[in-house]
Formats: C-alpha cells, sequence, structure tokens
C-alpha cells in the first residue's frame, strides 16, 4: 500500500491518500489527477454540499414547490434530488405527449423527502412506468373534472338531452350531437357549418374572413344555447364570452380578390343568403353571378368601394389593392382644362361646311306668317 498527499482545493490542506495495491510512482500520479479535479477534504466536501443543498430549496421555493417534511438532513438532501430530477422530467423527449403534463404535476405533489432520496437514481422512464396507475387515475378525475366545468345548460325547455360537443382545433371548428336533430341542423348550417363523413361531425374551416377563432366558437356555443341545446366547450375564454354574449359578431358581408379560374382578379361578392341584396349587386357595372356570388371587373374599383361602403361590406386586402391600384391609375391621367371644339371641314368647292349649329337662321330674318 502506498501513501501520497493531496492539496484540498477549497481549504488548502493536504489530504493523507492511501491506495491499495498501487506503486508509488502510481499513487503519485494518481494524487495529482485528484488535484485537477479539485478535490476536496471531508469538512469542505460538507460545507459544498450544504451550500448546494440551500441553494437548491430556494429554486425549488422560488418555483413554487411545496415545502419537504422529514428529518433536516433528509430535507437538505432532497432538495437538491428534487431539483434535479424534475429538470430531467420537464427536458425529457416524452415531454408533450399525452398525460406528460399530469405525470409532472404528481411528481411535483410529492412532499415527502423520503421518496425523493428512495427514487434519486431511477430514469425518468421508469419513473414514469412506476407511477402509471396514479397517473391514469389523475387523468380521469381531470377530465371528469373538466367535462362538469365545460358543460352549459340553457334556461327553459331542452330541444335535446344530449350535449353538442364543440371543439376549437387549429384552422377549424367542430360541432357534434349523437342525434339527427333537425333544429340543430339549421341553426349550424345558417352559421357556416358542413357536414364531414370523415369525422360525423359538423365543421367549419377558420379562413381569415371567419375573424377571431375563439370569438367563433363562443358565437356557435351562444346560438346553440339560445335555440335550447345544452353545450359542452372547453376553452374558457371562448366559454366566458358565450355566456356574457360579449363577442365579435362574424362579419359575413364581403368583397375579397378572387384568385385562379375565369374570373381571375376581379372583384367577388358574398353575402349570407337571408340578406337580400342580390340585385344591388348585379347592378355594378360588368358584374357577373357565378356560384352564388357576384363578380365585378377590377376596372369599377370605385363603384364596388361605395358598394362596400354603404352595405356594410368588409374588403379583404387583396380587394383593399384592387381599388388602391385602380386609383392611382386613374391620378396618373392628363388633366384636359378646356376642350376645343374642332374646326369646320371644308367641301370640294373650298367653302367651310358648317355645323348643325352654325346654319341656324336668325329670328328676325324669319317669315312668321
Amino acid at each position: 500500500m502506498a501513501t501520497g498527499y493531496v492539496k484540498c482545493a477549497g481549504c488548502g490542506e493536504e489530504i493523507k491518500i492511501k491506495c491499495m495495491g498501487k506503486s508509488s510512482k502510481d499513487t503519485e500520479r494518481y494524487c495529482r489527477w485528484l488535484e485537477s479535479q479539485g478535490h476536496l477534504c471531508a469538512d469542505c466536501e460538507e460545507k459544498e454540499r450544504a451550500a448546494e443543498n440551500a441553494a437548491a430549496a430556494e429554486a425549488n421555493k422560488a418555483a413554487g414547490l411545496l415545502d419537504l417534511a422529514g428529518s433536516e438532513k433528509q430535507i437538505a438532501w432532497a432538495e437538491t434530488i428534487r431539483q434535479n430530477l424534475i429538470q430531467e422530467i420537464e427536458s425529457d423527449p416524452m415531454n408533450g405527449s399525452d398525460g406528460y403534463d399530469v405525470f409532472v404535476r404528481l411528481v411535483k405533489e410529492k412532499t415527502q423527502a423520503s421518496w425523493w432520496i428512495d427514487h434519486r437514481d431511477m430514469t425518468v422512464k421508469s419513473l414514469v412506468r412506476e407511477m402509471a396507475d396514479e397517473i391514469k387515475a389523475a387523468m380521469v378525475e381531470e377530465a371528469e373534472g373538466a367535462q362538469e366545468e365545460a358543460l352549459l345548460k340553457p334556461q327553459g325547455e331542452l330541444e335535446s338531452s344530449l350535449v353538442a360537443e364543440i371543439r376549437l382545433l387549429s384552422g377549424e371548428l367542430r360541432v357534434s350531437l349523437a342525434e339527427k336533430n333537425d333544429k340543430f341542423r339549421q341553426v349550424v348550417k345558417s352559421i357556416g357549418f358542413r357536414w364531414d363523413w370523415d369525422h360525423s361531425c359538423w365543421y367549419r374551416p377558420l379562413g381569415f374572413q371567419a375573424g377571431n377563432p375563439v370569438d367563433r366558437a363562443a358565437e356557435t356555443a351562444h346560438r346553440l344555447l339560445e335555440a335550447g341545446f345544452i353545450v359542452r366547450l372547453y376553452d374558457e375564454e371562448a366559454r366566458a364570452k358565450a355566456i356574457s354574449g360579449e363577442f365579435e359578431p362574424e362579419q359575413r358581408r364581403w368583397v375579397v380578390k378572387s384568385v385562379g379560374g375565369k374570373y381571375d382578379g376581379w372583384f367577388r361578392i358574398s353575402w349570407p343568403r337571408e340578406d337580400d341584396l342580390y340585385n344591388a349587386a348585379q347592378a355594378l357595372p360588368g358584374s357577373k353571378y357565378y356560384s352564388g356570388d357576384v363578380y365585378v371587373p377590377a376596372d369599377a374599383a370605385l363603384e364596388v368601394a361605395d358598394f362596400a361602403e354603404r352595405y356594410d361590406f368588409a374588403l379583404s386586402e387583396g380587394a383593399k389593392g384592387l381599388i388602391e391600384g385602380h386609383q392611382a391609375a386613374l391620378s396618373q391621367g392628363v388633366v384636359v382644362d378646356k376642350i376645343k371644339k374642332p374646326k369646320p371641314s371644308v367641301s370640294d368647292d373650298g367653302i367651310p361646311k358648317l355645323s348643325p349649329e352654325q346654319s341656324e337662321v336668325d329670328d328676325d330674318l324669319l317669315d312668321n306668317d
């Protein structure tokens, strides 16, 4: 057994190192390596560990984590374990998968210091596997609570005892009712929904003309509640707007720029069929009725702008561009202050031809008898 000495990186004291089965040369080499790694004596190690635990406890408290229960030494150690394990959990590739948020919440709710110490060497995957039943039970409880919270009931007589489910997806709004109901069908069709055979529900795309998607979900719920249907709407903001009625009503009268097809570059005018605007739109210069909408050539931009203002139509950016482009083109013309009359033409015999205005007979020369 060889003995060597290492200088403590903390206090500078020499630490005696005994190496079994090593030569003096190997022991010396090992001692120098320990120094390069910042080796600490027992007292300095304990101080460093205490500082690390205190910093972890402070960070956990700032993150809103609950206080731990256990002995003073257990809590001090568990704070560091908890900080490191939660960081691993939140950075794991599984984060974002179904139920993972429930798993994270359950882990953060663990308050026994002994639990953290017992699980200090577990991988995230192993921990998920161990807590599978706990996660599943919590997900069921959350789903039941969310369903109760999302349920909205109308006053008065119900049109159906079933619940109309409203789901706000990315770029799309879906509504479903597990029965055939003519009144339900009339309501959803009147606000732009169509039947989706693939998903067995009513849906409508949410393009720029639809406005704020949250407002469309709120308006859908509001209309169904008015019609006597129970609805379930999970989006909290949309649900609050549906209850209060404080949503922006959908703008359904639009003038847009047609792109592609036989009327490419024309104005396309659309409105709800219940609005009687066909004759007014058809009166625009060069208008053509096609597939439920009225198309107007770009040269009639000023007339279209007046029409939109008079009947409260919204203009898309493309339509605004057509109007601005037409106005810019008109501004480039030459303004003629006075239009001169042409010189009278000359006949074959050299006598100027008189226009009807020039050939009138003076009243004094007329025979009025």
